[in-house]
Formats: C-alpha cells, structure tokens, sequence
C-alpha cells in the first residue's frame, strides 16, 4: 500500500472512544503535535475488558473523566481507554466482533505482520 504524504486533521469527538470494535486512524507519533491522522492507515480496537479496580486506576492516571456508559462499555465489551483523545476514532464494527478475536489471535512474526494475509471485508453502513 502507497503511503500518501499529507495527514489529516485529528477530530477528538468523546461519543467515539476506543470500545472494541472502534475503527480509528493511525498515526505517526513523531513530531506530530496536532496529533494528525494518516491518511492511508486504520486500526481496529481489540482490547479487553476491564476489572473495575482498573477502570478506576486508568481513568485516573490518564486525567479523564469518562460518562457511566463508557464504563459499562469498558469493563462488559472490553476496549482501550489508553487511546482515548490520542487518535481519531471514525467509526465501529457492528457485526462480526468474534472476527476481531480471530485476527487478534492470528500467529505474527511481529506486531505489524502476520504469517498468512487475513482478507477482510468492510461494508459502511450510515
């Protein structure tokens, strides 16, 4: 895949947060300030859920002060609150979360490449 050379703008909604299944942009960390999106690169959230007593030291130790529902969100469906306010979250599996678990599981030669392709579809869904 051919990296573009532009990035695009950060947009930090806290309706969208990286419960499982979140699809949100990639970026590169360095010198990126405003924290800009790629423009050629997504990830879908894994995570896992949270134990209450981490809920709370998280929630504390990154400064947020999260709605209730997120953390029924968090500690019932899983997620990765580390995320939060750091990438753009864009939008969300809405069927086939097992999927998510298969491909997290898949066999890598490192975090970035598994042993075999893993074809996937999306459908957008408005």
């Amino acid at each position: 895949m051919k990296k573009l050379d532009y990035t695009i703008p950060a947009e930090f909604n806290p309706k969208y947060f990286h419960k499982k299944g979140a699809l949100a942009m990639a970026r590169l960390d360095d010198n990126n300030p405003e924290k800009e999106s790629s423009s050629t690169e997504f990830y879908i959230v894994h995570g896992s859920k949270y134990a209450a007593w981490e809920y709370d030291e998280d929630e504390q130790a990154s400064g947020l002060s999260l709605p209730e529902e997120q953390r029924k969100i968090y500690t019932t469906v899983g997620g990765e609150m580390s995320l939060d306010g750091k990438y753009t979250v864009f939008g969300e599996v809405v069927e086939g979360l097992d999927i998510i678990d298969k491909i997290a599981s898949a066999k890598v030669y490192s975090t970035e490449k598994p042993y075999k392709k893993i074809p996937f579809e999306i459908k957008v869904v408005e």
